[in-house]
């Protein structure tokens, strides 16, 4: 009700301020492929505020995070994420963890081993084929692989956390 209440005067603007917050999936859905279809249609500019990290990059060109009223990054979605390099490559494996833990150690490579035969590798994007090519070579047999990108929630995270941290060491 409200949307239909603020595109009545066919606004240029738009300003909503979460405006998916307490609807039902299906609900908060339809909203937004109705803010996408009217900005579009009716290049309306949409100025949004959300919490919600994946709407914000589903829905948004440009994003800013602000920090006590100060802008503290900006840019696209794609240029905020590539702040944060690491990809996590997560492996479910059938092999001994010793010899995963062996070929992590002489790959001098950033892992976890949360259980058993599983192990989740920091990576950089470009270095995930190598990685995997290797150890295909060395005839490691895995259950599933799946690879984590890093998203905006991630990049929120970690600019939080370096504002805390820089807020910490300063008092």
């Amino acid at each position: 009700m409200f949307l239909v209440k603020a595109l009545l005067n066919k606004p240029r603007l738009l300003l909503l301020d979460e405006p998916t917050a307490s609807l039902d999936p299906d609900i908060a859905e339809k909203i937004k492929e109705m803010l996408i279809r009217i900005q579009k249609e009716e290049g309306i500019t949409i100025l949004y505020t959300s919490h919600n990290m994946a709407e914000v990059e589903e829905l948004c060109n440009r994003v800013i995070f602000l920090s006590h009223g100060k802008i503290v990054a900006q840019g696209t979605p794609l240029e905020l994420k590539r702040m944060i390099p690491d990809y996590s490559l997560n492996l479910v494996f059938r092999e001994s963890p010793d010899k995963m833990k062996k070929f992590v150690f002489e790959k001098n490579l950033r892992a976890k081993f949360p259980r058993k035969g599983y192990v989740e590798i920091l990576l950089e994007e470009e270095q995930i084929p190598k990685i995997l090519s290797d150890l295909y070579k060395q005839d490691f047999e895995f259950l599933n692989i799946d690879v984590n990108k890093p998203d905006l929630e991630d990049v929120f995270l970690k600019i939080s956390r370096e504002k805390r941290m820089a807020t910490d060491d300063s008092g």
